[in-house]
C-alpha cells in the first residue's frame, strides 16, 4: 500500500489535475479487477500492462494496482463480481485521493 500511495504522489506532477488523475487511476482498477472477476491470471495481467506501458511509472503503479486486485476474492456470482468491481474502484480513487492531497 505505501508503494501504491508514493507511486500515485510521484505522479502527481504529470496530472494537471488531482481528480482526474484519481479518476483514471480509478479506471484502470476497475478494468484490471474486470479481467481478475473474469478469471484472467496475475501473470497474463502484468504482461498486458508491461506489453502497453513497459518501462513508463504508469507500468510499474498499474502492476502495483493488478498485484493488489488479486488479493481480493473471485466470485463466480455475476452480481458480487460487479460489486467486487466497484468497491476495488472506490478503494483505488480513495486512496490516491489522500495521497495527492
Amino acid at each position: 500500500m505505501k508503494k501504491l500511495l508514493l507511486c500515485l504522489a510521484l505522479l502527481l506532477p504529470v496530472a494537471a489535475n488531482a481528480n482526474q488523475l484519481c479518476k483514471s487511476n480509478a479506471e484502470v482498477a476497475e478494468t484490471i479487477m474486470k479481467a481478475r472477476q473474469a478469471g484472467v491470471t496475475l501473470i497474463r495481467s502484468e504482461e498486458l500492462i508491461n506489453k502497453n506501458f513497459g518501462g513508463t511509472e504508469s507500468a510499474n503503479l498499474f502492476v502495483l494496482i493488478a498485484r493488489m486486485a488479486y488479493e481480493e476474492p473471485r466470485y463466480s456470482s455475476e452480481y458480487y463480481q460487479q460489486r467486487a468491481v466497484k468497491d476495488f474502484m472506490d478503494k483505488i480513487y480513495l486512496n490516491c485521493l489522500k495521497a495527492v492531497k
